[in-house]
């Protein structure tokens, strides 16, 4: 199911990629899009019976991600975030979106307990975000 998500996700970013810069690729939204299917689709590609789904929602994610690798990093900018390599674009949206796909399907498909994962979502990343801001005053000091 991971390789059906990747070639989703890889025709969302082209699709997407294209539509942004007038028919132009970008090889940054090729390298970083094409990759947010499989991010997305590993939590719960064990309990995901229909390949169909996997496409789907890696084409959505390479669409999604694509649209935020372009447009979100002159707002983080603004508001004095950096992301450097943009890992919390593609790592962190792919992620969280993860999570939350897992709780729907785990609580339709697998043993009712959706909430459980979400509830694991939140406090994961509540936790990045609780280190993330320890670590940035750290090096503030220093």
């Amino acid at each position: 199911m991971t390789y059906f998500g990747l070639m989703g996700s890889l025709i969302g970013t082209i699709l997407m990629s294209s539509l942004i810069n007038n028919g132009k690729l970008k090889i940054l939204h090729i390298l970083k899009g094409s990759l947010s299917g499989g991010i997305m689709i590993s939590s719960f590609s064990d309990f995901l019976i229909q390949g169909y789904l996997s496409y789907l929602i890696g084409f959505c994610s390479g669409l999604i991600i694509t649209f935020l690798i372009e447009f979100l990093p002159e707002y983080m900018e603004k508001i004095g975030l950096y992301d450097v390599r943009g890992g919390f674009i593609l790592h962190g949206f792919s992620g969280i979106g993860s999570g939350l796909l897992s709780a729907i399907f785990r609580r339709n498909d697998l043993d009712g307990k959706g909430s459980i994962q979400i509830a694991g979502t939140f406090i994961s990343i509540g936790i990045g975000l609780l280190f993330g801001l320890m670590v940035g005053l750290i090096i503030n000091k220093i």
